[in-house]
């Protein structure tokens, strides 16, 4: 297994949790495509009182699981190869790869 990158960053993951985008997070004044990012995970149809390290976190994602696994795997299909980055995440393959070494225990 290799990298899991998440582009712009690892909130990326936890906004597919919520729903399906592949919108560019592009920099915004003196807001970096992260904080764009973040804030979209904010929404009031998602998570609006999210904070990095949060107690309890990746528990309290673990039911919308298969609903990220699902929206990063269309993610990665409907991939451009145009020069303007796009929303990416392969975390969902990391995820797939932990579950395949906990069904071999």
């Amino acid at each position: 297994m290799g990298l899991a990158c998440s582009w712009p960053c690892f909130e990326y993951w936890f906004l597919l949790h919520f729903r399906y985008t592949d919108r560019p997070f592009d920099r915004a004044g003196p807001r970096s495509p992260c904080d764009e990012c973040t804030q979209a995970l904010r929404a009031p149809d998602c998570w609006p009182d999210y904070e990095k390290n949060k107690p309890g976190l990746f528990t309290w994602l673990l039911e919308r699981l298969g609903k990220a696994m699902k929206n990063a795997g269309q993610v990665v299909q409907a991939a451009p190869g145009g020069n303007k980055p796009k929303a990416l995440t392969e975390v969902h393959r990391l995820v797939q790869y932990l579950q395949s070494l906990a069904e071999k225990t």
